[in-house]
């Protein structure tokens, strides 16, 4: 094809709900996709005596490191579809196999890799659970044991590891009720628990004003949203956010390990009933989609360009432009989303490409 078979404000074929074409979109300055997801982490710690007695615990926050938010935009996309049984990934590929403690005593800085002195770690998880408690919210709770041998001294400080050596993405002094650091005397008299609660939170969770750039036309006016889907097994947002974050994009389903780019135009969309994104015309996904590279330290990564070929994706009255996934139980569906404004819809024939810049903008840090 030539320059000129691309899509042109003359010759595009977009239409609206009447049948009738529609003029050149209309700029405004709402800004482009950009979705936020915040991380946040509280610990709860106890000893136990060898009658299971409870002898001294407490609760506290800790500090979520820079090795954490950079493993995010970087860690290997290790499986398929996320469901409530792989709470260990804490639901962006990160694992939180291990819990470490030490006799350091440094204040606790973003940029910090291990435990100053350490002195045992564990893997022994007495418990995990996924829950969603509100629309974009996930905690993911792992309580892990240090046995009657293990990690045995007047310990300090404590930690979150994705290994079983190195790999600390959380560290925090053990503290009191007003913050001040204690010191928590562990022999083989006792067993100390930790229970960690980490809280995800993506936004947003409801439209909001955006903003699309179409190849030759300019821009297309809508909101944007994540959607999650029926039940914490679908988690669509949490799925379509982790893939995103490390650039895990693709051109078909790729046996659920990553996401693709998908347009649909059903009405019918809230948070927990995600679009069902169609195929028809040739099919639904994107012929070409890319990420930006990961620069470390930035926390975010950018969806650069998609592209629907001239066989692909031709519908009528074309509402939303987003990433899509396949859930458990709610089948194919959208986890994020563009929706055009009413006056903006149109269709996608079979004579033109729909070439799509800065799809989305996707960012974390801690909340």
């Amino acid at each position: 094809m030539t320059p000129h078979d691309r899509i042109a404000p003359a010759r595009l074929g977009l239409f609206g709900p009447d049948g009738r074409r529609l003029p050149r979109i209309a700029e405004r300055r709402a800004p482009t996709p950009r979705q936020h997801v915040g991380l946040d982490g509280w610990v709860a710690w106890s000893l136990v005596d060898r009658r299971g007695r409870e002898v001294a615990a407490g609760e506290q926050h800790n500090l979520i490191l820079n090795t954490f938010l950079d493993l995010i935009g970087t860690a290997a996309n290790s499986g398929g579809a996320y469901t409530s049984t792989s709470d260990s990934q804490l639901g962006l590929n990160v694992t939180a196999s291990h819990a470490a403690v030490g006799t350091g005593s440094t204040a606790p800085a973003v940029t910090d890799t291990a435990l100053v002195a350490e002195i045992g770690r564990t893997s022994t998880k007495l418990s995990s659970t996924v829950t969603r408690p509100s629309a974009g919210v996930y905690e993911f709770v792992v309580e892990y044991e240090f046995d009657f041998a293990v990690g045995n001294g007047n310990l300090t400080e404590f930690a979150i590891a994705n290994a079983s050596s190195g790999g600390v993405i959380v560290r925090e002094l053990f503290r009191d009720e007003l913050g001040d650091p204690i010191t928590i005397t562990k022999t083989s008299d006792f067993k100390l628990r930790i229970k960690y609660t980490h809280t995800v939170t993506l936004t947003p969770t409801t439209l909001t004003a955006a903003s699309l750039t179409i190849d030759g036309i300019g821009t297309l006016n809508g909101d944007v949203m994540w959607y999650g889907g029926a039940s914490t097994d679908d988690a669509m947002d949490m799925f379509c956010f982790s893939r995103l974050a490390r650039g895990a994009v693709a051109t078909s389903q790729t046996s659920g390990r990553n996401v693709f780019g998908v347009l649909n135009n059903r009405d019918d969309s809230t948070y927990t009933a995600s679009p069902v994104y169609v195929s028809t015309g040739g099919g639904t996904y994107a012929d070409t989609i890319s990420a930006s590279t990961y620069t470390g330290g930035t926390y975010t990564r950018k969806v650069a360009s998609a592209t629907w070929s001239t066989a692909r994706s031709q519908l009528s009255n074309l509402r939303h432009i987003g990433i899509g996934k396949t859930a458990p139980s709610a089948g194919q569906g959208i986890g994020f989303s563009f929706r055009a404004d009413d006056g903006d819809r149109f269709t996608k024939d079979d004579l033109h490409l729909l070439t799509i810049t800065d799809l989305v903008t996707v960012s974390w840090d801690r909340a």
